[in-house]
């Protein structure tokens, strides 16, 4: 349950996550950008250099703190799908949106509009300056808590989340789209496929073939260090039948997982810096101590009790995990963010994988227990 795995969750990410500070985002943009297909995605910086025949999408600097800004695999996958099925006048859902590169992208390509979601407040406002960087009309950005589906039809989805989430979101997604709309699900790798097809094939028919990275996506950078292993990554595309949706199948707390996940990657965050700065973050989907729950910042209020309760069981027991970080000598803390075996860990945890993680920790890592 989520109560066993948070706090390993949080101390896995806090050790692979200690040395990526926002100044690393930064850094990220002042030598590179990244290209998918016929997109060129930069800062404004890098925007007056772009390639001929490109597409540019300008991001600023400022959104390394929000998901994709950094080029991650899925986002190009995201980018690819865009390119081959956005038509002219069509309404876009983004779903999971980061930075809003996947809406804006939607809407370069000549969609009508395109409505972002997040669960993070900061990636909602920073996908509004985005949009607003790149001059483009109709696009809105709104937080997944205050989605119901009066928002659509839309004629388009791109999805690109955690594969747990997208499990629990199959009938959300399936009741935003029209008959003959189209979706791409990322954010999954090859063995999630089986477990995806099986939640979305009530309401959807899956395409033969499915977009993967290729040779010419070699420019990309090696994430492996910080983010595990980074092969194997894949978009799924289906298309929306017209069969009804099952509302009783519908959960009003799918982003549990999510909100889950984001919670111990906060608090990872905060383990070798400041307890503010897991406060800070926590804030940001509305779970911090401080946050409201009947207003626009108040994500954590989508969140269900199960997540709040394990939330106050993970800080409690946090401190004893906490503890045998710090006493770690710097060598030693520099080991652990290379070792090998904290990726395998870090994707047993993401893939929900309690008998594997369990195993990984007993056998490298036993002072964790």
């Amino acid at each position: 349950g989520h109560m066993r795995w948070l706090p390993v969750c949080a101390v896995i990410c806090a050790v692979i996550c200690a040395a990526n500070s926002e100044d690393e985002g930064h850094k990220f943009f002042e030598h590179r950008s990244f290209e998918a297909g016929n997109f060129f995605v930069c800062d404004q910086e890098s925007a007056a250099s772009v390639p001929s025949g490109k597409i540019p999408i300008i991001i600023e600097s400022e959104s390394s703190r929000v998901f994709g800004s950094e080029g991650h695999h899925t986002t190009i996958l995201g980018l690819k799908f865009l390119q081959r099925y956005v038509k002219k006048g069509q309404k876009v859902l983004d779903y999971g949106t980061g930075t809003g590169i996947q809406a804006i992208a939607a809407l370069k390509l000549g969609a009508e509009s395109a409505l972002a979601v997040d669960i993070d407040h900061e990636a909602v406002e920073v996908c509004g300056s985005n949009g607003m960087l790149n001059k483009v009309q109709n696009l809105e950005a709104r937080l997944a808590q205050n989605v119901d589906g009066t928002e659509g039809p839309f004629d388009l989805c791109i999805a690109n989340i955690l594969p747990g989430v997208l499990i629990d979101l199959a009938p959300h997604l399936a009741l935003y789209l029209k008959p003959g709309a189209q979706i791409g699900l990322t954010g999954l790798k090859k063995r999630d496929i089986v477990n995806i097809k099986r939640a979305f094939e009530q309401q959807f028919t899956f395409a033969e073939e499915h977009i993967e990275l290729t040779e010419d996506d070699a420019h990309l950078p090696d994430w492996s260090s910080k983010w595990g292993d980074q092969t194997g990554w894949v978009l799924l595309v289906a298309t929306r039948t017209s069969s009804n949706v099952d509302k009783s199948e519908m959960s009003a707390h799918a982003h549990d997982r999510e909100y889950t996940h984001w919670a111990a990657s906060a608090l990872g965050h905060g383990l070798l810096s400041s307890a503010g700065q897991a406060e800070r973050r926590l804030s940001r989907v509305g779970l911090g101590s401080g946050s409201g729950s009947g207003s626009e910042s108040g994500a954590g209020a989508g969140a269900g009790p199960e997540i709040k309760a394990s939330l106050e069981v993970a800080q409690r027991e946090f401190a004893m995990y906490g503890a045998k970080i710090r006493e770690l000598k710097p060598r030693e803390r520099h080991a652990l963010e290379q070792d090998h075996h904290i990726q395998t860990l870090l994707t047993t945890i993401f893939h929900r994988e309690p008998q594997m993680m369990n195993l990984t920790i007993q056998k490298h890592f036993p002072w964790l227990l």
